[in-house]
């Protein structure tokens, strides 16, 4: 809950013309950053409770897997996300 309350407080910000531009990308990026992480969490969770039988009963549970798991490897990934932040951070934006 506490991302889908970031996006939209950004979302309406950006409706109403309140976003500063360095303020509002580092606000962008950072979101980006912890959804991409919960999914990595989500994923790594369900693994252990699918166990082997549940991919091998169900193929849509070693594709939700896999599926859920290339959000990591994705460009930008997490860490390059975590980079960029501490870019901007370095830079004083």
């Amino acid at each position: 809950m506490e991302i889908e309350a970031r996006a939209a407080r950004l979302r309406a910000a950006a409706r109403c013309g309140e976003t500063d531009g360095s303020a509002a990308w580092r606000e962008v990026l950072a979101l980006r950053r912890d959804a991409a992480l919960r999914a990595l969490d989500a994923a790594r969770a369900g693994t252990p409770l699918a166990r082997a039988s549940g991919h091998l009963r169900s193929p849509a549970v070693a594709r939700r897997r896999r599926e859920a798991a290339f959000v990591g490897v994705l460009s930008p990934s997490p860490q390059h996300i975590g980079h960029e932040l501490a870019r901007l951070d370095a830079a004083g934006r």
